[in-house]
């Protein structure tokens, strides 16, 4: 209440950023521990070349899981060049990045408006500490506290809420980068895995 109407919209933006984060965060972990389980079980089936099998058991699961997605994508291609098969990894990581960054854009417009609003808050909080200058002269130190207040409690508040927001876009994003490290190292391990058990045809 002392920092003014400005403390709520803040207080609104550090709420909305903590569901997001905490939403992408499950969502992530989830998505890293499915395809571990689902790599490891391609790998079983490729070594008995089973591979009509593999391509089922991903293509079932590949709406859930980024990995599956971009794997199935490359068991389309078996029996093409290597060229082939690299460039549909490629094409499969690009269509799952928009899926892995989902709400990280938002979560940097969040981290960017925070401290905004607190500047605003101080800028109005000086704007009323002036009027009471005006008003009432400088006689009464009491009266014109609550302007300059009203102006600090805002830039503390807006940056008490950005600086939280903006460590969690990073970890967040550092996640999605190792993600798709991970995708694109097993993606090329499932072409060599290809190539060893029966090699390319003529393009």
């Amino acid at each position: 209440d002392k920092g003014g109407i400005l403390m709520w919209p803040i207080l609104i933006v550090g709420i909305v950023a903590i569901l997001l984060g905490l939403i992408r965060l499950a969502n992530l972990i989830t998505r890293s521990k499915a395809s571990d389980q689902i790599m490891a079980r391609i790998n079983d089936m490729a070594a008995r070349n089973e591979w009509a099998d593999a391509r089922e058991f991903c293509s079932s699961r590949s709406g859930r899981v980024p990995t599956c997605s971009m794997l199935d994508g490359v068991m389309e291609h078996i029996g093409s060049t290597q060229e082939i098969l690299e460039t549909s990894l490629a094409e499969g990581i690009m269509r799952q990045q928009p899926k892995l960054t989902k709400f990280l854009p938002t979560l940097s417009v969040l981290a960017a408006i925070a401290p905004l609003l607190g500047l605003l808050g101080t800028v109005t909080g000086m704007i009323n500490t002036f009027q009471v200058i005006t008003t009432v002269g400088t006689g009464d130190p009491r009266m014109m506290s609550g302007g300059i207040s009203e102006a600090l409690l805002t830039t503390q508040f807006g940056l008490m809420v950005a600086v939280p927001i903006m460590l969690l876009h990073h970890f967040l994003q550092r996640r999605v980068d190792r993600i798709s490290f991970d995708m694109e190292e097993r993606g090329y391990s499932l072409i060599v895995t290809i190539m060893k058990s029966g090699g390319p045809v003529e393009a």
